[in-house]
């Protein structure tokens, strides 16, 4: 059932209508949204932030599954349970996420400071894709055990690890510090070489030549190219969201752009950590041509690119960190016998 595709077409649809109108009303509506109705878009996305912290945190501390009777409590019904309530919550998600794109209230603010907008956020995958490999490796430097217990059934992963409560900070700042480096410092370097890779297949004469081209026009082609559509119908104000620029195809976007300017001879080159600045073509190209001049127009971009605090369908992605379930590990195979060693987070 969670795995099952046709189940996940509701959230999937209710995202794509409340982008859209979302969208739609803020063009049309603007001067009413920011006089009169934007406090109580932040007192709901408030709201709905105290309820899912607190619904988080009895789940926390309850030991037993909180579901229906009908739900057999195991671990398959408990997954089960978690699939109902992800479908059954998603129209209140979907409203919260419109509450923050307006950009009131506390929960705004909070997620709106700099260091979420520009560390925090782009890092949220790799924190995603490395919180488990990393919790074992701690375990395992921790413990002299390697962490090997699956779940009963397939496709997830193994039983969350049984660290102490004062070890799970601990372990988050490893991860949070680890998928940072690995976002601004690595990650574009793979898929620098795996594109150049993948270039060394094509025809040589089907590879552009930029030689002679100018920086802004350079930027406009290798957009075009890698969100496929033609470059007369991009502007320099044309938003990168808009075209399906965002958090995973930005770091191609940035390998084929600083491959083109190396092939026309220019000393320009674009970093990861300054294109996740850019909202607009024009940012792009700004950026490129700063790279020798660091400060210049700094502000000018960041307010450009932050103009709203969050921004629905771009690139923010962000990740739960489960660490310290009880397992069956140091009892010797009794899951139960772990609840007063472990924590549940």
């Amino acid at each position: 059932m969670y795995l099952f595709p046709p189940g996940w077409l509701p959230c999937f649809s209710i995202g794509i209508g409340s982008c859209f109108l979302l969208k739609d009303y803020r063009e049309q509506q603007q001067d009413n949204l920011e006089k009169s109705s934007t406090w109580k878009w932040g007192l709901l996305t408030d709201s709905i932030s105290l309820f899912l912290l607190v619904g988080w945190i009895v789940y926390g501390i309850t030991d037993s599954l909180v579901a229906p009777r009908f739900i057999e409590e195991s671990e398959l019904g408990a997954r089960y349970w978690a699939a109902c309530v992800s479908r059954l919550i998603c129209p209140v998600g979907f409203l919260w996420f419109a509450g923050l794109a307006i950009g009131k209230g506390v929960t705004a603010s909070i997620l709106s400071r700099k260091i979420i907008v520009e560390w925090l956020a782009p890092s949220s995958y790799n924190m995603f894709l490395f919180h488990q490999p990393i919790s074992e490796l701690y375990f395992l430097a921790t413990r002299g055990i390697w962490w090997a217990y699956p779940k009963s059934f397939y496709w997830f992963s193994p039983y969350p690890i049984p660290v102490k409560a004062w070890e799970i900070p601990i372990v988050m700042i490893i991860v949070i510090i680890f998928s940072m480096v690995m976002h601004f410092y690595v990650n574009q370097r793979l898929i620098t070489l795996s594109t150049s890779f993948l270039l060394c297949f094509r025809k040589r004469g089907s590879v552009s030549s930029y030689e002679g081209t100018s920086v802004a026009n350079i930027v406009k082609q290798v957009i075009a190219q890698v969100s496929h559509i033609d470059p007369s119908n991009l502007t320099d104000e044309t938003n990168l969201t808009d075209i399906g620029i965002s958090s995973m195809t930005l770091p191609v976007a940035i390998s084929q752009i600083n491959m083109a300017l190396k092939s026309s001879k220019s000393e320009l080159s674009l970093s990861s950590k300054n294109a996740y600045r850019a909202n607009s073509v024009n940012d792009l190209v700004a950026l490129a041509n700063e790279e020798k001049e660091p400060r210049r127009n700094i502000s000018m971009i960041w307010s450009s690119r932050h103009s709203a605090p969050i921004y629905l369908g771009g690139s923010r992605h962000s990740a739960p960190i489960s660490l310290g379930t009880p397992s069956p590990i140091e009892s010797g195979g009794n899951l139960e016998d772990e609840l007063e060693e472990g924590i549940r987070f």
